[in-house]
């Protein structure tokens, strides 16, 4: 015997009184007849031997623990194609490291810029990152969300044009057989949610008859960079939904919540998705906005920002109709002043405690009463972007007005936050961007 050998069989006899099974004792494992290999196809730490009555058996070398069953090694991870090829493995040596790194759950190193495989994008945007999942990889449930939100909208915005156009206020009032909206807006909005539904099932047909025109065909790019099909389809997408989305529900023909209204908002948070994982400047932008909102009050800001802005947005159109119009115009360029203010004061240190309670009551009570009179008098007294973003306003400079008044943290902001980043985090790997 070796004296390694050796060693496992008085290990495995010290521990053979703690062990579970009625059929080891001490005794009997002072009588082993030893007949080990060095299975490969065993579990880690373990080896087999035979009991005096020649039944094989299995024991730890580590913890002693014995097992009549033999204890199956764990499956071997398939590593999937790297994006920019086999060139990238063959050449270097880090396209196996790379390609396990891309996997969903992978327990290997991260990669950082410098070993990033893809120039253009971020590292867990091109390939498909698990075996089967086919050339566009990640991306496609995000692809089949936006097909189902361009069928909508475009299902809507045919309804609509199908329509003649409203001749006199009282006509739109009515809800008659017309519709009140500009015919050549309701046209736009038909063409938003057709092109964007054709390219999305021309790219769903390629991906299915000829992956590798999807999959691995490169597109040369300005500056000596590559950029493969999904990335120009994601920059598509969210250029085209931008516009779309900020014409269509700020202006006409679906500034009030409908089907439509929710798909084009949709269509638009999934395209910028799509562009936050395949885009290394979005990569690093949306990583600095989840450090930054770690802390609850530069989050309460952040939203009250988004809000101000929404506000404005939709304001323009009514500004020089009505009184209620240049409020709401005036209450979202007031609260982001206050706002910004607040922020930079704040990242200077040079806020005292009564200054911060001021300016986050002053800021509360401005949206309260922008709020109540946008909201309850006109023009958003009815659900759409100018009645959302003040009630969003409220709830946001009150939680921050709290928290600043009382000490106290609010635990429901905290719950939502963190639930959202998890979300994220399944969604997208969290590898680090390139530095491209």
């Amino acid at each position: 015997f070796s004296l390694e050998r050796c060693l496992c069989l008085l290990s495995t006899a010290l521990h053979s009184a703690r062990s579970p099974h009625p059929r080891l004792s001490i005794v009997a494992a002072l009588y082993l007849v030893e007949e080990m290999s060095d299975d490969e196809d065993l579990a880690p730490n373990w080896r087999a031997a035979k009991a005096a009555d020649g039944k094989e058996y299995y024991f730890n070398e580590v913890t002693g623990e014995t097992s009549w069953t033999k204890p199956a090694p764990p499956p071997q991870r398939v590593e999937p194609l790297v994006s920019d090829g086999a060139d990238v493995g063959a050449g270097n040596g880090v396209g196996n490291d790379v390609a396990a790194r891309d996997m969903p759950g992978s327990l290997a190193p991260r990669a950082g810029a410098a070993d990033s495989p893809d120039r253009f994008g971020s590292p867990s945007a091109p390939s498909g990152s698990s075996p089967g999942s086919g050339p566009l990889g990640p991306f496609m449930p995000k692809l089949v969300i936006l097909l189902a939100a361009s069928f909508v909208v475009m299902l809507q915005a045919a309804i609509e044009d199908g329509k003649e156009e409203c001749i006199t206020s009282q006509e739109a009032t009515s809800g008659g057989n017309c519709t009140p909206h500009n015919k050549s807006l309701v046209s736009y909005a038909v063409a938003v949610g057709t092109v964007s539904l054709i390219v999305l099932l021309g790219v769903l047909a390629c991906a299915r008859l000829r992956p590798e025109l999807v999959g691995e065909k490169k597109f040369a790019m300005p500056r000596g960079k590559e950029a493969k099909p999904i990335h120009l389809l994601s920059g598509f997408l969210l250029l085209w939904w931008a516009i779309g989305c900020g014409i269509l529900t700020f202006h006409e023909p679906f500034k009030n919540t409908s089907n439509a209204y929710f798909a084009c908002w949709v269509a638009l948070l999934v395209s910028m998705l799509l562009g936050v994982d395949s885009y290394a400047a979005m990569h690093v932008a949306w990583k600095q906005y989840e450090d930054a909102a770690a802390d609850l009050t530069t989050y309460f800001l952040l939203i009250m920002l988004l809000a101000s802005f929404v506000l404005f947005l939709a304001s323009l159109d009514y500004v020089s109709d009505s009184s209620q119009g240049a409020w709401g115009f005036s209450c979202a360029l007031i609260t982001a002043l206050l706002t910004a203010v607040y922020m930079a004061g704040r990242s200077r240190n040079k806020l005292t405690v009564p200054v911060s309670k001021v300016l986050t009551g002053l800021i509360f009570a401005l949206w309260v009463f922008g709020a109540g009179v946008l909201t309850f008098d006109e023009p958003f007294s009815t659900t759409g972007n100018g009645f959302f973003s003040c009630w969003v306003g409220v709830v946001a400079s009150a939680s921050l007005s709290y928290q600043c008044y009382f000490n106290t943290q609010i635990a429901w902001a905290q719950h939502l936050r963190n639930s959202f980043s998890s979300s994220r985090r399944h969604m997208v790997s969290d590898i680090e961007p390139s530095s491209v």
